[in-house]
Parts: C-alpha cells; structure tokens; sequence
C-alpha cells in the first residue's frame, strides 16, 4: 500500500533498541515519578515530565 510516497507496508514507525542498553533495575531507585513501557505513549510521557523538571524513570521489559 502507497499513500502520499510513503510505504506502509515497509515503514514501521520504530526504532532500532538503543546503543547503550542497561542492565536490569536490581534493587531500590528514587524518582519523582516512574514510567513502565517505553513504548510511544510512555516515552513521550517521560520525555515532557523531564523537560518540566521532574526526575524520570522509563522502565521498558525489552531493553
């Protein structure tokens, strides 16, 4: 499927996993707020609390 020169059927919209992945959370952390999955609506939920200042976990099961 073509619409307007974009491919739908090879265009998914995500990104490759990021380069410096981090170990999994073992033990305590402190933030003003926590956010689990790191999928579009978490990810840009993190992103608008940080950039307000408040301190940021985004917490992802895949990487």
């Amino acid at each position: 499927m073509k619409t307007d020169d974009v491919e739908y059927d090879t265009f998914s919209g995500w990104v490759d996993p990021p380069a410096d992945v981090r170990p999994s959370l073992s033990g305590d952390l402190t933030c003003d707020v926590a956010v689990v999955g790191g999928g579009l609506g978490g990810m840009s939920t993190a992103l608008r609390l940080a950039e307000r200042g408040r301190e940021v976990v985004l917490l992802e099961a895949e990487f």
